[in-house]
């Protein structure tokens, strides 16, 4: 977009001036092209692409199903603003369950709910940590996130000194 302006800008300035712009070196100027830095919502947009692939491939390649990662845009009590929340199939199972037997019975889910979670969780992690020893693919996408969030964080300080 801000090479479309720029080159309509030059044209402009072109037809209004009297002589042709002047060659580069023995070659006329036949093309501009313009590079701008990714911002930080276009960084954020590359995460989520990235986190969809990190989870598509961690999908294909776990044995358990209860543990495959289902992601959506939700919205938390009290906001209006939506952020993707990623939960195992078996614990938005759980979640389910759970509101229905709010819904039903009165029942909140308790305290043991939350042991549940954590625990239900680390399985998880270890599952996906044995995983990415295994493949070179989903450790590749790690890294591509590691960079990704890095980058993120160099603007988020060079924003901070401009201040």
């Amino acid at each position: 977009m801000i090479a479309g302006i720029l080159l309509a800008f030059l044209a402009v300035t072109a037809q209004e001036a009297e002589e042709p712009l002047p060659p580069v070196g023995d070659e006329p100027v036949d093309e501009v092209t313009v590079y701008a830095e990714e911002t930080i919502t276009v960084l954020r947009r590359k995460l989520r692409v990235v986190d969809e692939r990190f989870f598509s491939r961690y999908n294909d390649i776990n044995t358990n199903d209860d543990f495959d990662m289902v992601c959506k845009r939700e919205t938390r009590i009290g906001s209006q603003i939506p952020r993707q929340v990623c939960r195992s199939r078996l614990h938005r199972a759980r979640l389910s369950e759970a509101a229905e037997d709010v819904l039903d019975e009165g029942v909140s889910m308790g305290e043991d709910s939350i042991g549940w979670t954590r625990q239900h969780y680390r399985a998880v992690r270890e599952d996906i940590g044995k995983l990415m020893k295994q493949d070179a693919e989903l450790r590749g996408i790690v890294r591509d996130r590691k960079s990704i969030l890095d980058e993120i964080g160099r603007k988020k300080n060079a924003a901070d000194v401009k201040d």
